[in-house]
């Protein structure tokens, strides 16, 4: 009898024992998710700066010197590979004293109807149009805007930080024998401002012209006042400094 008791308690434990291991199968299933979703997060988190510095290393093994002027059609501040933000950037206090600079500067000239100054994740953004900088289908700067551009610079020498001229046309076609099409002139009006800039005293390494010709409008093209405001340069302090 004692035999027969011993046995049947062993049986009841062992299927007791039995029922609980869907458990462990359970508990295995939560660790894998769990993760899956700490990888997936790190692969979506991505650093920005060290991003930039990597870039910037493997354009100087391959060409020799980093690239100063270049000719795109992609989006200019759409490096959308994780933007730093702006509450843990060592950098951002002093690109936000520089935006209340800009704004006070613009006011102070009266160039609030031609002048614009913006935050935006990659830095900070002046946007002159392009009338108040060039004659029209010309690269050469107007003595108005010398005067503008000589504030900006002077702004500008007081931080470490890159600096990106990015030149803007319309859609109208152009053709002549220094501009084959909008890209040469969006790109030399841009250089003109680098070239400027770096005649009032910011050190070279800092900058870089791009032409984005037409492709990137921020109006119409088919009004005045839209072909306008497309055609302009946008001056971007980047969040990042200049390597050294």
């Amino acid at each position: 009898m004692r035999k027969r008791r011993r046995g049947g308690s062993d049986q009841a434990a062992h299927e007791a024992t039995g029922m609980m291991r869907w458990l462990l199968t359970y508990a295995d299933l939560i660790t894998l998710l769990m993760a899956f979703f700490v990888i997936m997060y790190a692969i979506s988190s991505i650093n920005t700066q060290r991003y930039e510095l990597l870039s910037t290393s493997m354009r100087q093994a391959f060409n020799g010197r980093p690239a100063i002027v270049h000719v795109t059609t992609q989006m200019p501040q759409n490096r959308r590979l994780g933007t730093q933000s702006t509450a843990t950037n060592p950098a951002a206090p002093a690109l936000a004293q520089l935006y209340e600079q800009l704004k006070l500067l613009i006011r102070q000239r009266q160039l609030a109807d031609q002048t614009s100054v913006r935050l935006v994740p990659q830095g900070v953004v002046v946007s002159i149009p392009g009338q108040a900088l060039f004659p029209s289908a010309q690269d050469t700067l107007l003595p108005g805007a010398r005067r503008t551009l000589t504030a900006v610079a002077a702004l500008l020498r007081q931080l470490p930080n890159q600096v990106a001229v990015q030149g803007y046309t319309d859609s109208r076609p152009i053709r002549t024998a220094r501009f084959p099409s909008n890209w040469e002139l969006s790109l030399l009006r841009a250089t003109a401002v680098v070239h400027f800039l770096v005649g009032q005293g910011v050190a070279p390494t800092r900058l870089s012209a791009s032409g984005f010709g037409k492709y990137h409008p921020v109006a119409t093209n088919a009004t005045p006042a839209g072909r306008q405001a497309n055609r302009r340069v946008d001056i971007v302090v980047l969040y990042h400094s200049a390597s050294r």
